[in-house]
């Protein structure tokens, strides 16, 4: 009997040894098809891009694709879901993290973090606006997306009226136009892919953005 146990023990370990192993396994799929997703999406388009496609630029096949997204919508949800985790994680730590502001007045470290965060994720982003034309579900996180992004500014803009900034104006009319100006300006300058801003093209945009930036932060 005690021989039995042992060796029920010792089958029932190889067996949880076993299950955490594909588990592994499976999250690394998963993820090889999210980050092929984005590059395609980058490259063609949400529109135009094929799961066929998607499986190639992965190493895998159609059929291991649909193991874990079961269409490109599910693909796209998915990587939207992992975007909004990296927002939470940054919020989590300090409520203007987002925004990178490590002092009042600051707002080229401002900008920075804020390219930082739409140059990573720049392909979901660019990807979500693009089904929001075709699709009512992705129409709503967009908006939801903007809406979000549009109350994290107004929470940092009553932050910095502490410091004396924005004094006496209306937040929520500065933070509309801080969020559109900042995802307009990011989505034209980075999802160009055909043609990716040099380093030195790069920090001409930031520190346009920085001047702009700067000067809405003034207003009274």
């Amino acid at each position: 009997m005690g021989r039995r146990r042992c060796k029920e023990s010792k089958t029932a370990l190889r067996i949880d040894v076993m299950s955490e192993t594909a588990v592994r396994k499976g999250v690394k799929t998963r993820q090889i098809f999210m980050d092929a997703g984005r590059r395609v999406f980058a490259r063609d388009g949400y529109l135009n891009a094929e799961i066929s496609e998607i499986a190639r630029e992965a190493g895998k096949s159609n059929g291991t694709f649909y193991i874990y997204f079961e269409n490109k919508s599910a693909l796209l949800d998915a990587m939207i879901e992992e975007f909004d985790r990296y927002i939470d994680s940054r919020l989590a730590t300090n409520a203007d993290a987002w925004y990178g502001a490590s002092k009042a007045g600051d707002w080229k470290t401002v900008v920075a973090k804020l390219w930082e965060t739409f140059k990573l994720h720049a392909p979901t982003l660019h990807a979500l606006s693009q089904a929001a034309f075709v699709d009512e579900h992705f129409a709503e996180l967009y908006q939801r997306s903007r809406s979000r992004t549009r109350a994290d500014f107004v929470l940092f803009l009553k932050a910095q009226q502490q410091h004396g900034y924005c004094k006496g104006a209306n937040l929520q009319l500065i933070a509309a136009a801080l969020e559109t100006m900042t995802s307009g300006c990011m989505d034209e300058w980075l999802t160009d892919y055909s043609k990716p801003l040099e380093r030195r093209e790069e920090k001409k945009a930031m520190a346009t953005l920085t001047q702009i930036f700067a000067a809405v932060m003034t207003m009274e």
